[in-house]
This record gives C-alpha cells, structure tokens and sequence, in this order.
C-alpha cells in the first residue's frame, strides 16, 4: 500500500525544512508563468497581508492558501515536483526580490526579515547559516533553455536587460512592485513579506513512488495540465540520452518531433506530443488483446500503425472501405449511444482485430434501419456537436462537382433557412426543423458572418459572389450545393424537410452499404 505525507506547513515552514531540497524534474514542461499570473499572485497576496491598504487590519491568526505541493522523494533524496513547480519558481522568484530590496537594510526587523528569506532560498549548515552556493531548488527540464537563468538570479539577485527569458521577465516585475511597495507603505517594508512567510500555506503531500505521486496529481488537479506519456517518455530518453553525451542531439531532435506534430494534430486536452504518444499507446494495447474500456480516449493510429509500407504509405482503397465503414459506424453508434465512454467498447475490439489482420466488421453491434432511422429524425443536430460538422463535411464532399476545401480554411455552420428570422409570416410550422441537418450546410466563417440571419432572397448573393457599393467583388461559397440552392427564388420549410430526408437516405444508405444494417 502506498505511503503519503501530508502536513500543512506555511512557506516559512516548508522551505526552510533541512529535507526541502526540491528538484523540477526533467519531464517537466518549462516554466509557463507570465507577468499576468503573477499580477493575480502580487494583488492577491497584499490584499491578504495589508488589508485596505492598512497593516494594522491584518488579523496574524488569518491564512492564505496557496494549494498543493506533490512530490516524491527520488534515489538521490531529492524532492521532485509532480504538482507545484509554477507556485514554487514563482515564490522563489518573489523571496529573492525581496531580499535583493532588503539586502543593506539597517532596521532590525527588516534584517530578520532578510535572514528568514535566506533560509528559504539557501541550503543552511548546521549552525542555521545560509551556504549561499547551494539553493534550496534545482532543475533539470529537459527542454527548458532558461533554467540555467533561473538558477543564477537565484544566486545572484540580478538581472540583465537583454535578458528575455519569463523567470527574468517575472523576477523583474516583482522588483518593480516591491519599489513601489516600498515607495508608498516604508512603515510596512518588512511586514509584507514576513506575513507572506508566516501565514501563507501549502500543503506538501509526500508520495513514496512517482506514480503515487501522478495520480495525487491527477485526482487533485483539475486545472491544470497532468503529466502525460510525453513527459515521462522524454524523460527517460533525456536521461539514455545524457549518459551517452548526447544531451544537446536528443534536446535538438525533440525540438523537430515537437514541431512536426504541432503540424499534424490538433488535441483537445494536452499538446500534440501527448497526442502522438497516446496514439501509440493505443496501438500498443490492442497488440496486447486489452479490450478494456477504461483508459481516456479514443484514438485513430492504430490501422495506420499495422498497416503504413516501409515509406509510411496506405493502399487507398483499403484505407477508404476502412474510413467509410469506421465513420458510418462511429457516427450511428454515437447518435443512438451518445457520449465517448460508450464507445469504447465496440472500437477497442476492432482495434484487436486490425492489429490481427482480420477485417473491421462490427458485426456484433449492427443497427435496424428504422431504430436508427428513427435516432436521426429525433436527433437536435446541434451546431455545438461535432458530428453535425462532420456529417455536414461528408454530405457536402459526396456532390460529384464539389471540389476538395482546403484544411486551413475556416468553415461554420450556415442555417440555410435563418435561424433568427423575424420577418411577418416566415416563421416555421415545426420549430424543430430549424436544428434538422436539412437546414444546415458548411459555409467560410467570412461568408457566414455577411450571410448572417437575412432572408434567403437577401442572403443568397453571398453564396455565389456579388459586388458591392464600392465596386469590389466578393467571392461566394466554395461549396457547390449551397451555389445550387441560390439559383431558387426561395428556401422554404419543404425544402428543408425534403434535403433533410435526401441527407439521411444518403446516411442509411451509407451504413446498408458498409454492412452496418441487420
């Protein structure tokens, strides 16, 4: 059973522990912290110790959370820091401000003062006396060109101009705020800070291992971004790396990985790197015959990962009987069983047969047409639904004259028969109708936001391009079906029931077609 410690302690307490030595371990993301979080930290912190601009209000039993600490203890007795690096370099940053202000002051209790801060930053002998060459953090980010930076104005107290990097820009900022500070409170000086000290809390919690430590991580945090396979993988291949004295080639080449795969995904949580490595991770389950439903995410890599050539090439026909069949499928599926979890099932067990060379046939989950039929004609295809912008894609790719969109451009979603039509008599008999697919195309957001809720005998010149007051031409839609319609006078509520039913025989069709119906 995993052992934890946790003891909340305020930052005087934990910083100046003789076992605080902390390390940002290399698998972190480098510091992220901008001028704007430490704002927010600088305000909320001299609201707390100087209330309405008053020392006098403060209350010395009162406390300001500052929230969590997770780490574990490594081989080397270090703490490395699962949760907390941003709060801990930014409190280090802001201590070491104060003590460069502090560092000639004569009154008493601005040099305690001082001599607290010392403690915090600096490792101590046993006679309670700051060694000043050895701090009380380290790091170790892998791809973090400016921790060296942090360390020396840890060590140094300075700056320079040229310097750009954020723990400059940040330690810069605080010494900004604290001359003004200073400025304004003089009788102050040394209250501020020592409050900081000595009645602002967090709470260190102590794992035995790493992955306890990842998974406190996890469950705790719901704010910020967990530790994914990326970083640990970087980690392990910083360290292989590093031992062979190839630190600066590894540093280099996952540079390049990193830039590659900004350009290949787009993840909703986590950075295209996470992406990568949890696609993999997938691939790797299925060849292990793991049907289990209970990790994050669906993924997409696994046909492609058993089945690329040695120049990392599909056979387009399979790949597109594969595409029309796990798309057809995915798409029914999540109409009668909305949501991800409940999709899992179904796919993982595909995923084993890819990897097993045996065909995708979701033969235990086929739909009866007029269950399904049914599911489509209830279904609010709702503009905030992405399968309403993925079957409007497919509906508009499979026009023989529509020409291929390019994936830069930004498309929306046009409500053919205006959706805030408040014109005398225009309103629909089925209000429901308004949200049908029939009513609903892709159009470039440009075009949308000049179509916006007209009539659709106003409206219809921006699909297919007009000239304005000025004499310059705007060109219209590039999708052909939407080009088609604005040769009518009208869009009426028959036309959308009659393009809603073409739309889903076109659907129904498509699962008869990939064997998907009982």
């Amino acid at each position: 059973m995993s052992k934890l410690s946790i003891d909340q302690k305020n930052i005087m307490n934990l910083f100046q522990d003789k076992k605080s030595d902390f390390l940002i371990p290399d698998y972190q993301r480098p510091y992220a912290w901008t001028e704007t979080e430490c704002l927010t930290l600088w305000d909320d912190l001299f609201e707390f110790a100087i209330p309405d601009n008053n020392a006098d209000k403060f209350n010395k039993d009162d406390e300001y959370y500052l929230g969590p600490i997770v780490t574990f203890k490594n081989d080397d007795g270090k703490l490395e820091i699962i949760d907390g690096q941003q709060r801990l370099t930014t409190l280090m940053l802001l201590l070491r401000a104060f003590h460069v202000k502090f560092l000639f002051a004569q009154d008493e209790n601005t040099i305690k003062t001082r001599e607290s801060i010392e403690k915090c930053i600096w490792k101590t002998d046993e006679f309670g006396k700051p060694n000043k060459d050895e701090l009380k953090i380290d790091s170790e980010v892998a791809t973090d060109g400016d921790k060296e930076e942090f360390l020396q104005i840890l060590k140094t107290g300075t700056v320079e101009k040229s310097q750009k990097s954020k723990y400059a820009i940040n330690f810069r900022f605080f010494q900004e705020k604290i001359e003004e500070f200073v400025a304004q409170f003089p009788m102050y000086s040394a209250v501020f800070p020592i409050r900081i000290l000595n009645n602002c809390i967090l709470l260190p919690i102590e794992a035995d291992n790493q992955n306890t430590a990842l998974r406190i991580f996890s469950t705790l945090n719901d704010r910020g971004m967990p530790l994914s396979d990326a970083d640990i993988f970087k980690a392990q291949f910083y360290k292989f790396y590093s031992n062979q004295g190839n630190k600066e080639y590894f540093i280099k080449k996952w540079k390049e990985l990193e830039d590659i795969c900004s350009k290949i995904f787009r993840s909703s949580t986590g950075s295209p790197m996470d992406e990568l490595f949890t696609r993999y991770m997938y691939y790797e389950r299925a060849k292990m015959g793991i049907k289990s439903s209970t990790t994050e995410a669906l993924r997409k890599s696994v046909y492609f990962m058993q089945n690329k050539d040695e120049d990392g090439i599909l056979e387009n026909s399979s790949l597109l009987n594969f595409l029309n069949k796990s798309i057809a499928f995915i798409w029914a599926y999540a109409i009668v069983n909305p949501g991800v979890n409940a999709l899992r099932t179904p796919i993982y067990a595909e995923m084993i047969n890819v990897v097993n060379n045996k065909p995708v046939t979701f033969d235990e989950f086929r739909f009866d047409e007029n269950i399904i039929r049914k599911a489509i004609d209830n279904f609010s295809f709702l503009n905030q639904r992405p399968i309403t912008k993925s079957m409007l894609t497919l509906w508009a790719l499979s026009n023989d004259e529509q020409e291929l969109l390019k994936i830069q451009d930004s498309y929306e979603i046009e409500h053919i028969f205006a959706k805030n039509r408040q014109f005398p008599g225009s309103g629909l008999i089925n209000p429901n109708n308004l949200e049908v697919l029939g009513n609903k195309s892709l159009l470039e957001k440009e075009i949308n936001i000049r179509a916006s809720d007209y009539k659709f005998v106003d409206k219809k010149k921006f699909y297919i391009g007009y000239t304005n007051a000025r004499n310059q031409y705007k060109v219209g839609t590039k999708i052909k079906e939407l080009r088609d319609l604005a040769k009518f006078d009208d869009f009426t509520e028959k036309d959308i029931e009659e393009r809603n039913k073409k739309m889903i025989d076109f659907f129904i069709n498509l699962l008869k077609t990939n064997s998907l119906l009982k």
